[in-house]
């Protein structure tokens, strides 16, 4: 019964940091498009957008990484579902 409680607690927290994940993912997004907005309007130049944007593109690998596992993970508990006594 304790293993099912720590199981059914690591779902739920796995499923809570992904919907942080794809905050994230959204708000880095964003950012990467008002940066590439400020180069088009002249209110950056090309050295600034370079290091801003390699810094953005950076943290979005990241995250999606990151989604990419907590997907195999919840596939993995979907297929298995049978095993999960919650």
């Amino acid at each position: 019964m304790l293993l099912s409680v720590a199981n059914a607690g690591l779902l739920v927290y796995s499923l809570a940091w992904g919907v942080f994940a794809v905050l994230e993912f959204y708000m880095l997004w964003k950012e990467k498009q008002k940066i590439k907005s400020k180069l088009e309007r002249g209110k950056m130049n090309k050295e600034d957008y370079l290091d801003q944007i390699k810094k953005v593109k950076t943290s979005l690998g990241i995250n999606i990484s990151y989604i990419v596992i907590l997907l195999f993970q919840l596939g993995y508990v979907i297929i298995n579902w049978d095993e999960v006594d919650i």
